[in-house]
């Protein structure tokens, strides 16, 4: 309150030097004017009082001669108010602009604070994160050479561990071989085997059928020798004896087949047969020494049997053997491929142990890049710290040449805010205007579907039309066909009594017409209930076809003659036509409809984009500077600060209100000041070009809202 009493005072004292000025302008100007008109000026300009006072106007030393210099002070009076006026005016105006240049210096003040501050945090945070940096070094380090230690054992490992592989892979390979080579001779072994037992299955089959055979023989001759023993009283002379022994002894290389040959002889001629004593014992001999011969081969190929049957065991040994070492060998290869795929777990936690390593040292790396560009940022900082501080005199004097600029710049924000409100203002018209759009598509669409809607029902009419038509086609067919058919009956019937005519012509018996008038009436009777059943099933049919589909009756075969096709021919390019216009109708129904979805999108498609930018034109709105907007609050805390006194107060006032107010104080708060400057000015430019943007996107988009209310239009039209 104490600030705002000293500011009041000298306000006043201001006007008052002001009005002193004005007064001796006007006494310049009016330099006949009497004592009395000075003593009320002197009054008017006093301090504590404005006007002339009652006392003075209505004193008795007042004479009718001066009245009229009273007058000429009146006039006076009225124009010093009125200059006075105007003198508070342009005061107010710039007691207003230095308030506000008092806010803005505050919250520029604040700012600068608040940035030095945040410096000073990220400047500790830095330190923390280099310190922390290093650790992390230190310990990556140290992990890098721990992984490098694991990855020279494990190299050594792999080198042995790939040695073991490439000596059991050979191992492998050479018993892979020699378990085909196994394989093949066991192959072989089971052929000759299999092939050997086939033969011996054959030989022994053989040799019990030759064995039986010859037992049979035997017996047969042994009987065949009783019945010679017999019969050797009764036998034939000894000639065809002896002659039978040559024949027998000349075919000894065939001793079967003779035999065979004999013994057939001798049963087909048993009764004819005879011979001698001694040449019976003679057949008995070689017949024994037959069999000698057949027990010794028989023998042999026992012994053979029993020679293939050792060969048969020692092969199945031999093969017993082959597979217990075809299976050590199966074993030993499982276990070299368990072996293996330990060597490969081991290969796979290599290449992991190696990638981790590499992305360690890629980690090292890159913190130690991040230390170095931190040390470097700290000297550039440090070195640009130091010519800062020797700009920063220059920049005290240009600080009052800049806050002129700030006026004119706050000026221009006032001039922006202006065109923005324009903007919004614009953009609410474009709102309006795309809700009329809106309105008008609605409209529209509602008229497109209402015509849709008589489109359809021309369509359901010309279907119930075209149904119609069909059964009347329909029942005009039937009543051709029936027609027909009492034509076909009659020519028949007309027939039948032509000829039952003619022959009572030629047979002269002229009692038969009451014959004929009852056929006649049979028929024509006939012929009734023949239509009345086709009506019928004329009726059931068009029933039926009014249910189903339309184009169910033309697919229907009648029978009917040329003729009633010749009839029938007109009727289907009227349903053609009505068909065609369906498709026609359907066609622009669909067009439209397509317009109709394509405006809606175009009209969605412009709403998006005014929603985007009425968003830019707010968030521009908001990311606004404090300063540009500052109010009377900063000039009262400018104040405030100055009634205190102190560092900022020596800043505001540009005079050295506090001790502490050094040299190098004042230069970095200059500094830090000139940084918000600068800030400002790029705020301001970004500004600029923005609202040039915004200005261009306006104009495009009512471009483009006039183009869409044409094509409105023109479709409306």
């Amino acid at each position: 309150m104490e600030e705002l009493s000293l500011d009041e005072e000298s306000h006043h004292h201001l006007l008052n030097e002001k009005l002193f000025t004005l007064a001796e302008i006007s006494d310049d100007e009016n330099e006949t004017t009497p004592p009395e008109e000075e003593v009320s000026a002197a009054f008017i300009h006093s301090p504590n009082q404005t006007t002339i006072s009652p006392m003075m106007a209505d004193s008795p030393s007042t004479t009718p001669s001066s009245l009229t210099p009273c007058v000429k002070c009146q006039k006076t009076e009225e124009s010093v108010e009125l200059r006075v006026a105007q003198v508070k005016a342009q005061l107010e105006t710039e007691i207003t602009r230095m308030k506000k240049e008092v806010e803005s210096a505050t919250k520029t003040k604040e700012s600068v604070v608040m940035k030095y501050a945040t410096g000073e945090m990220e400047l500790l945070k830095l330190k923390k994160s280099i310190e922390n940096s290093d650790k992390l070094i230190k310990q990556f380090n140290n992990d890098i050479e721990i992984a490098n230690r694991k990855h020279k054992m494990l190299s050594s490992e792999r080198e042995r561990l790939s040695l073991m592989i490439d000596a059991k892979v050979h191992d492998i390979e050479d018993l892979q071989k020699e378990i085909n080579r196994l394989h093949q001779d066991i192959q072989s072994r089971d052929f000759k085997f299999t092939w050997t037992q086939n033969k011996l299955r054959e030989e022994s089959e053989a040799h019990n059928a030759t064995r039986q055979t010859l037992e049979a023989k035997i017996a047969e001759i042994e009987n065949e020798l009783k019945v010679l023993k017999e019969s050797t009283s009764s036998s034939v002379s000894n000639g065809e004896l002896t002659s039978n022994c040559e024949y027998k002894k000349d075919a000894g290389d065939d001793t079967e087949t003779c035999e065979i040959v004999t013994i057939n002889g001798q049963e087909s001629s048993n009764s004819k047969l005879t011979s001698s004593p001694s040449g019976a014992e003679s057949v008995i001999d070689s017949l024994r020494e037959k069999n000698a011969q057949l027990l010794e081969e028989n023998k042999s190929l026992s012994c053979s049997i029993a020679i293939l049957e050792q060969e048969r065991l020692q092969v199945e040994a031999s093969m017993g053997r082959l597979q217990e070492s075809n299976s050590e060998h199966l074993h030993q290869i499982a276990v070299l491929q368990s072996d293996l795929a330990a060597t490969e777990c081991l290969k796979v936690q290599l290449q992991k142990e190696k990638e981790l390593v590499k992305v360690l040292e890629n980690e090292c790396e890159g913190l130690r890049q991040a230390h170095v560009d931190v040390l470097n940022d700290m000297s550039v900082c440090r070195s640009k710290e130091a010519e800062l501080l020797a700009y920063t005199q220059q920049v005290t004097e240009k600080n009052v040449a800049l806050q002129s600029k700030l006026s004119s710049i706050e000026a221009k924000s006032d001039v922006l805010k202006d065109e923005n409100e324009r903007l919004r203002q614009h953009g609410d018209k474009l709102e309006g205007d795309i809700r009329d759009l809106q309105q008008i598509m609605t409209n529209e669409s509602k008229y497109q579907l209402e015509e849709k809607q008589m489109i359809e029902n021309d369509v359901n009419t010309s279907k119930v039309i075209i149904t119609q038509l069909q059964q009347q086609l329909d029942e005009a067919r039937g009543e051709i066909g029936l027609l027909n058919r009492k034509l076909n009956s009659s020519v028949r019937e007309l027939s039948k009594e032509l000829s039952v005519v003619r022959k009572q012509v030629k047979d002269g018996h002229p009692g038969s017409d009451g014959l004929s008038q009852s056929s006649r009436t049979s028929s024509s009777s006939s012929l009734t209930n023949g239509d009345c059943s086709s009506q019928e099933k004329l009726k059931q049919e068009d029933t039926t076809a009014c249910n189903g589909s339309t184009s169910a009756p033309a697919a229907q075969p009648l029978p009917f003659s040329t003729e009633d096709q010749d009839q029938e021919c007109p009727v289907i390019p009227d349903q053609q036509v009505l068909i065609e216009r369906i498709v026609k109708l359907q066609r622009m129904l669909a067009k439209k409809q397509d317009k109709l979805e394509f405006l809606q999108e175009h009209v969605k498609q412009l709403v998006e984009s005014l929603q985007k930018k009425s968003k830019i034109i707010q968030g521009y709105a908001m990311s606004q500077d404090i300063d540009a907007l500052s109010s009377n609050l900063a000039e009262k805390n400018r104040a405030e600060v100055l009634k205190h006194k102190g560092i900022m107060a020596s800043v505001y006032g540009s005079k050295p209100a506090d001790d502490a107010m050094t040299l190098d104080l004042s230069l970095e708060i200059n500094r830090k000041l000139q940084v918000v400057l600068e800030d400002t000015l790029l705020r301001n430019i970004t500004l600029k070009d923005s609202l040039n943007t915004l200005g261009k996107e306006i104009s495009k988009l009512t471009d483009s809202n006039n183009e869409l209310h044409n094509q409105v239009l023109q479709l409306a039209k």
